[in-house]
């Protein structure tokens, strides 16, 4: 693929009939092939700057294993992942759990979500195929299905072949926005020698640490009034999947391997039911733990303030979350707080990532049980001051 193009794969079937604008059906091979002339021939200043794969034109292989490979590694090598989707998971090698169109999905799906962009062809445009799917066919359509309905994935839906080819080219305009936006964002990190990332660097750790957390506080709760107040901070609550979720702000100064900055949060969560009155007078559960982290932070390093393995942990785009499922303790790292702008930005890709990913329901869930579990161990401590006292 040429370097100095933008390189768009469109994924779907190939034999598959979709709804005609001007009536009957066609295949949706022939709307492959028409958008792939279409984006070949858009360009920006008068130069070429698209190029667009589907495997219509591609010389024959030795097998279906060879083929197979080729898909996956188009699909890792393009920069826009345009899917169609009309119910077909495709075919399998042997008698395979997945098709093809399921794998390039999820491949695209694991390696760079931000890529992919989905046009929906089955609930509008579909044509009934003329032939039946066999019973394997049919399973590995309905893991498709179910597959695509856990993403939490944008779509948009066609009614015919003309409106699919007009989707996917508001589809591409809009990844292409958005990846240059990203790439903007991302040109600007590794610049710490100057500006305010210079700034924050030249703070001893107490100073970066009360920097940090104010800069999390007001993009958390704006309305908040007094952030650098030194009277005591007012609780955060967020509304996540419709519940109030009260949000503890935390930062380490430093690298997470070094232990005089790390130790400056350490194991927050076991003060959680400190918070138990501040969450039943605002009607909230959690806490949740919001952690800034000056600069990366690993699943290890999340893991062993966590205090044990045993639990949910994942790399998103903003840094680490992580989440036990048996305490219901839950953090999220964010990488790179650096200065205010990359501290905001990893905050909004974290709110990105709870919705797009389908999180928000369980931090809620996760949050109410945690609450009952603080309610437990401040009404059992309460009960120990109290036979203290009364031994006395």
């Amino acid at each position: 693929m040429a370097s100095k193009t933008i390189s768009v794969m469109i994924s779907s079937r190939c034999n598959d009939p979709i709804r005609s604008r001007k009536g009957g059906s066609v295949l949706l091979s022939d709307v492959r092939l028409r958008i792939q002339q279409k984006i070949e021939a858009s360009q920006i200043f008068d130069r070429v700057s698209f190029e667009c794969w589907v495997h219509e034109h591609e010389p024959a292989l030795s097998g279906i294993a060879d083929f197979w490979d080729q898909c996956l590694a188009h699909v890792a090598l393009c920069d826009i992942l345009i899917v169609l989707y009309n119910g077909n998971a495709g075919f399998a090698n042997d008698t395979g759990d997945v098709g093809i169109c399921h794998a390039e999905l999820m491949r695209a799906r694991r390696s760079s979500p931000g890529k992919v962009r989905i046009i929906d062809v089955l609930r509008d445009a579909s044509v009934e195929p003329p032939v039946l799917f066999d019973n394997a066919a049919a399973a590995r359509n309905n893991r498709f299905a179910e597959y695509l309905g856990t993403q939490q994935s944008g779509k948009r839906f066609a009614k015919d072949d003309e409106d699919a080819i007009d989707l996917i080219c508001e589809a591409l305009q809009d990844a292409v926005v958005d990846l240059v936006r990203l790439g903007g964002r991302e040109t600007r990190r590794g610049g710490y020698y100057e500006g305010e990332p210079l700034e924050w660097s030249r703070l001893d750790y107490v100073a970066r640490k009360a920097t940090m957390e104010t800069v999390l506080r007001q993009h958390l709760a704006p309305e908040l009034k007094s952030p650098r107040s030194s009277q005591k901070k007012q609780p955060i609550v967020r509304t996540i999947d419709e519940h109030r979720i009260l949000f503890c702000c935390h930062a380490v100064p430093s690298a997470m391997s070094t232990a005089s900055a790390r130790e400056m949060v350490g194991r927050p969560f076991l003060k959680d039911h400190e918070h138990v009155a501040e969450m039943e007078k605002a009607h909230a559960s959690g806490p949740f733990h919001l952690i800034a982290c000056h600069k990366g932070v690993t699943e290890a390093q999340a893991l062993n303030l966590l205090g044990f393995p045993d639990a949910t942990v994942v790399n998103p785009p903003f840094g680490i979350y992580v989440a036990d499922p048996i305490q219901n303790i839950q953090l999220a790292f964010l990488a790179g707080c650096r200065d205010e702008s990359s501290t905001r930005y990893a905050v909004q890709r974290f709110n990105e990532w709870l919705y797009s990913a389908g999180e928000a329901e369980y931090l809620a869930r996760r949050a109410q049980r945690r609450l009952a579990i603080a309610k437990t161990i401040a009404a059992q401590q309460q009960g120990e001051l109290t036979r203290g006292a009364a031994g006395g």
